[in-house]
């Protein structure tokens, strides 16, 4: 049998049995416990029925993921990444229904969210004093920059930019204010 098919029919066995209240994971030693809640995530990429479309069956995994008994976090996280895996088989329009509120507080997706602010303030950034004073292209600016993990700091710089009387000025409070 397929791990996709197993891995389905496993969890669609135990969610059916409501005598058992305990997750059938919860059995598992915590080594096997973490090894299946992580291919979890890659099921709906495995072999699925033949009279099943790929966007079903990604309904299915998911809606399997969705009815474990998992820490609040390991279940956003799961989901998470399986809709982003589902993106590799399925037009992620056609699955967007699947996206939940409570995956928008998984620590996967705020930590993309942190970094794709980062970038794009950087990128702010660097257009403002591009506008501003014509710098084009200077790396040495970008990659000191995007050393910098504190947004707050960053959002900061982005504000000194647009106020800054030159190039000079604005690299003199990056410096002054640990680089």
């Amino acid at each position: 049998m397929a791990i996709g098919y197993w891995l389905m029919a496993r969890f669609s066995d135990s969610n059916k049995n409501s005598n058992a209240r305990q997750s059938p994971l919860l059995l598992l030693p915590i080594a096997n416990r973490q090894l299946l809640i992580a291919k979890l995530a890659f099921t709906p990429l495995m072999k699925r029925p033949d009279d099943v479309s790929a966007v079903e069956w990604v309904e299915r995994c998911h809606e399997q993921v969705r009815a474990l008994d998992l820490d609040f976090d390991v279940q956003n996280n799961l989901l998470l990444w399986q809709w982003i895996l589902s993106g590799l088989i399925v037009d992620p329009a056609e699955i967007k229904h699947l996206v939940e509120e409570n995956m928008f507080e998984s620590s996967t997706y705020r930590y993309i969210f942190e970094q794709v602010q980062q970038q794009t303030t950087v990128k702010n950034i660097l257009s403002v004093l591009d506008v501003r004073f014509g710098i084009g292209t200077d790396e040495t600016l970008q990659i000191s920059l995007e050393e910098i993990e504190d947004l707050q700091r960053l959002e900061a710089l982005l504000g000194t930019a647009v106020q800054t009387d030159s190039v000079e000025a604005f690299r003199q409070t990056l410096t002054e204010n640990g680089k």
